[in-house]
């Protein structure tokens, strides 16, 4: 993806990844990705904006006017986990359906340079899951690198 992302700092074990958001104010963010309980090869991330008792708001509604920027850069932070960690799968879907609607679309727009290292899919509301289509709506999507190379 070649689209401008913030900088944003990493802990050691490239669970938690941190970055600001700047426009009307600045805004401290977070991205998680937490083992799940279900399969240890996947992982599920959360976003949000980092509270000051080092919670997460996934909910928050900051009108910061940069969200195209925070979308890149949560998606940078996803290939930046499959680099360190290639054989897992990465979970997510927004916290409102308006959020997973957003993600849609931002992957839609970057599919055709995504999918040469990575294989996207959707989460239907049938449980059924199958490769990204940009025409389909999904409850949530799975992003993992191809073979786990």
């Amino acid at each position: 993806m070649e689209k401008p992302s913030y900088a944003f700092q990493i802990s050691e074990n490239h669970e938690y990844y941190f970055f600001e958001s700047i426009g009307k104010t600045n805004i401290q963010k977070i991205v998680v990705f937490q083992p799940s309980e279900v399969n240890p090869d996947i992982v599920e991330l959360a976003f949000g904006n980092l509270k000051t008792d080092l919670s997460i708001d996934v909910f928050a509604v900051d009108d910061n006017e940069d969200m195209p920027i925070v979308i890149s850069t949560v998606i940078t932070t996803i290939f930046d986990y499959l680099e360190y960690y290639p054989e897992k799968t990465i979970y997510f879907s927004g916290s409102t359906p308006s959020r997973t609607r957003l993600y849609r679309a931002a992957i839609a727009k970057s599919l055709e340079k995504i999918e040469s290292n990575y294989q996207v899919f959707g989460l239907k509301e049938n449980t059924q899951i199958e490769s990204f289509d940009k025409h389909n709506t999904y409850l949530a999507f799975l992003i993992k690198r191809k073979n786990g190379e």
